[in-house]
């Protein structure tokens, strides 16, 4: 069981990293912004086609505002509400 697991946290994480974005509204360019990540990485992330680092993880999470411990949960609850655009303070203009 943990064999499997390991072949599918990179699909389970990447599926909570894409809900979470898109539940808040925010575009691979987002949280490229938010979180320092290229869209490149973050989509192969996303899709399950990349092993992030630790780092990586960390960084994504703290530019969704979520625990880190949420991307690895299967049952897809992974956002605490599902946010309106920028509700969360976002500066997405850099202002």
């Amino acid at each position: 069981m943990v064999q499997s697991l390991s072949k599918e946290w990179p699909d389970v994480v990447g599926t909570n990293i894409r809900k979470t974005r898109t539940d808040q509204r925010l575009t691979l360019d987002d949280l490229t912004r938010l979180s320092g990540v290229a869209a490149a990485s973050l989509s192969k992330i996303e899709r399950g086609k990349r092993d992030p680092k630790l780092s990586t993880l960390v960084e994504i999470a703290t530019a969704l505002r979520i625990a880190l411990p949420k991307l690895f949960q299967a049952d897809g609850e992974v956002s605490d509400s599902a946010a309106e655009p920028n509700q969360n303070g976002y500066d997405l203009d850099g202002e």
